[in-house]
């Protein structure tokens, strides 16, 4: 009787009960920020190499490819999902960059141990170029755009003229790659 009223999903079973969508990969959890380039051969490291490749097999035609993070509350892998398959990528020779968007928890750039400074916000009010707010990674092929302090109403934010040119897209977190090394050019 409990397990007819259990509406959990535990298993990748209930998931493929409930969705046509495809699963890209089951990724365990942890309370680690970062496990990649850290540890490559943990059973971490396999499960975002494992997306990685499901990814590019679904989109295997494409040059750039865009990936969004998004989830109903705080605290439930966004950053940490971004940040592994980001680094994957770019580890894998892609040309990657990562962007934050995560108005109430801003956290790529203290994940990625990266300098403040001008960011997404910035880019989208027009007070800074998109060539301004990316910033190198200590990983070869992945830059990141944080978000800096916002000096709009967040109601406002996503209205800017520079949002829809930056993506078209809305995530918390979002990764952009290449097969081939090009200039940023959304």
């Amino acid at each position: 009787m409990r397990d007819f009223f259990n509406d959990r999903i535990e298993h990748m079973d209930d998931v493929k009960r409930v969705s046509p969508i495809p699963i890209l990969a089951t990724i365990p959890g942890s309370k680690r920020k970062r496990i990649l380039p850290s540890e490559p051969k943990s059973l971490l490291a396999e499960s975002f190499r494992t997306a990685r490749i499901n990814l590019q097999y679904l989109n295997a035609n494409a040059d750039r490819q865009v990936i969004g993070f998004t989830s109903s509350s705080s605290g439930e892998g966004k950053t940490f999902c971004a940040v592994n398959l980001a680094t994957v990528l770019a580890l894998s020779g892609k040309r990657t960059v990562i962007v934050d968007a995560d108005m109430r928890r801003p956290r790529l750039g203290e994940t990625l141990g990266l300098p403040e400074g001008p960011g997404l916000s910035t880019y989208l009010i027009g007070e800074a170029a998109l060539e301004d707010v990316i910033v190198r990674t200590d990983i070869e092929g992945l830059d990141a755009i944080t978000l800096d302090r916002c000096r709009r109403t967040r109601s406002n934010w996503w209205r800017c003229r520079g949002w829809r040119n930056c993506s078209g897209t809305c995530a918390l977190a979002m990764i952009r790659w290449w097969s081939t090394p090009r200039r940023w050019d959304w």
